[in-house]
């Protein structure tokens, strides 16, 4: 359609991860209530940035993504 973009249809998105274990999202949110940073969590996680920010988005959606303090990035950095 003209006129509009769609969402992951170019070849870079042929890799961005859609289903996750719920194993992954409960070390997610677990981290994610400790206030650890985006980096931190990824990293823990074997995920990309790309990956948590459509996690984050669809838990925050569906209500189910506690608020905290800084947001997406977190307060904890790596190692804290």
């Amino acid at each position: 359609m003209k006129g509009r973009h769609f969402l992951f249809t170019s070849e870079v998105h042929d890799d961005v991860r859609l289903d996750f274990p719920d194993s992954t999202i409960n070390k997610l949110l677990e981290l994610w209530n400790k206030g650890y940073d985006h980096e931190y969590i990824c990293n823990k996680l074997r995920i990309k940035p790309i990956d948590m920010a459509l996690i984050v988005m669809d838990l925050e959606y569906a209500d189910k993504l506690p608020k905290r303090k800084n947001g997406f990035l977190g307060s904890k950095s790596i190692g804290a």
